[in-house]
């Protein structure tokens, strides 16, 4: 059994605990090892303490904190106003395929529309087929606007749009 929440202050450890091991699941083989290598528990935490809980879902699958997502009004200058962002969205693999992560997006969905938002857009990494069939899945379409980020080496992501519908499915 699963429930998706609202993080709460006290969840901040468990945050930086599933940010690491999510990184560390979905990012091996993807990006450079050695930043990999350079992540740790203590360093996820401490900037999961600075970000804060503002915003952010927690999930929780048979009494254990597995996943969290982030969401707010979109950091991106060039889309109109009224775009929301899914800022990230992480699920460990033990809870994933089990529809907790379809229950986080249209949990994050609604507190967006709830913000004034209409559309939702967020980045993922060009070379994360797993994500990005998920959130092809969940109504999600490639806009063409790549950018690059240094992690270790240069990577590129994709931004992915999405009009919300009043019932998200």
């Amino acid at each position: 059994m699963w429930r998706i929440r609202q993080a709460e202050p006290e969840d901040t450890l468990a945050l930086g605990q599933i940010h690491y091991q999510a990184w560390i699941e979905t990012y091996t083989g993807l990006i450079d090892q050695t930043y990999l290598d350079n992540r740790s528990p203590a360093k996820s935490v401490a900037a999961a303490e600075r970000q804060g809980v503002e915003n952010v879902l927690i999930a929780e699958w048979e009494g254990k904190l597995v996943g969290f997502a982030r969401y707010g009004k979109t950091r991106d200058t060039d889309l109109p106003e009224g775009f929301g962002e899914i800022g990230g969205l992480y699920l460990l693999r033990c809870a994933q395929k089990k529809g907790l992560g379809k229950a986080m997006m249209q949990t994050a969905w609604k507190a967006l529309q709830e913000m004034g938002c209409h559309s939702v857009m967020l980045w993922v990494l060009d070379t994360n087929q797993a994500a990005i069939g998920f959130y092809e899945s969940c109504g999600f379409r490639y806009d063409g606007t790549t950018k690059e980020v240094m992690i270790g080496t240069p990577v590129y992501e994709k931004r992915y749009l999405m009009t919300m519908t009043p019932d998200p499915a």
